[in-house]
């Protein structure tokens, strides 16, 4: 576990909000991902349009900060 995510867990642990016996998941950005998969082939292979390179580049922001 690195530092980071060991930050995190501490901090949800800490929180008063959180509910005993809530069930706790921190996100892997290295977990396999069928949507990241698809994304990254149809960037890597060009098949995209131009117009719809906008549109990828924010998928990936949202998974990557939605990985923790």
């Amino acid at each position: 576990m690195t530092e980071k995510r060991l930050g995190s867990l501490l901090a949800i642990l800490g929180n008063p909000s959180i509910k005993d016996g809530a069930i706790i998941r921190l996100n892997n950005d290295q977990e396999f991902s069928p949507l990241r998969r698809a994304l990254d082939a149809k960037a890597i292979v060009g098949t995209l349009k131009e117009e719809h390179r906008s549109m990828l580049d924010g998928a990936r922001q949202m998974l990557e900060h939605s990985d923790g």
